[in-house]
């Protein structure tokens, strides 16, 4: 899966391929087809809530389940 990275305030996200963790007894995967940047997307990137550099952006989204935990 691609995910969009934050790498530090004011700077372009970094668009990476990752692998998501193993799901958890109440967890799913998502496939997300689509998802938006929404102003607290915004407000991260440009350094007004502060986050880790390499926390994945993008929390309003659309796709389908492609796990389910155990």
């Amino acid at each position: 899966m691609k995910a969009a990275i934050y790498v530090g305030e004011n700077t372009k996200l970094s668009l990476e391929r990752v692998k998501p963790n193993p799901p958890g007894p109440r967890d799913v995967i998502v496939e997300v087809g689509a998802s938006g940047v929404c102003h607290s997307d915004l407000s991260i990137m440009r350094g007004y809530v502060p986050v880790p550099p390499g926390m994945v952006l993008g929390h309003e989204g659309a796709g389908r389940v492609v796990e389910v935990g155990p």
